[in-house]
């Protein structure tokens, strides 16, 4: 049914996959579907936020470190059967999710709720943007 399945992953907040990464992989259901893993990192060539590191900082170094933990995520999370993709980007994650949903020809984007129980029927506001934008259906998951 799907080829590309995109999703955002923040490894530090477990919100941001607890109830989305089960779902995806619940999805999957051919062999040749690529479940694509994102994160995003701080635009690091903007000033506002170059102005907290220091002058010789390497963003690249950092993505390397990242995109390794990111790989070490996908192997305790994801079952191994599964073809994955791990993608680092830097900027919001809202642009991120749509430029590489194009990239990647995403069929499906897979996304938590942001929301606490008592705001069930709102959404996040990267959420909201993603689903407005989309050029492919988006699962917003509870």
């Amino acid at each position: 049914m799907y080829q590309n399945i995109l999703t955002y992953v923040d490894m530090h907040k477990k919100n941001s996959w607890i109830k989305s990464l089960p779902h995806c992989v619940e999805l999957i259901k051919r062999p040749e579907t690529r479940l694509h893993i994102l994160t995003c990192l701080p635009d690091f060539g903007m000033p506002i936020v170059a102005q907290f590191f220091p002058s010789n900082f390497d963003d690249k170094k950092v993505q390397q470190e990242i995109l390794k933990q990111l790989q070490d995520f996908i192997k305790t999370h994801v079952p191994a059967q599964i073809k994955t993709k791990a993608i680092i980007t830097e900027g919001t994650r809202r642009d991120a999710i749509l430029n590489i949903a194009k990239k990647i020809e995403a069929d499906l984007i897979v996304l938590p709720t942001a929301r606490e129980k008592s705001h069930f029927y709102t959404l996040g506001a990267t959420a909201a943007h993603v689903v407005r934008h989309a050029d492919c259906s988006v699962l917003i998951v509870r």
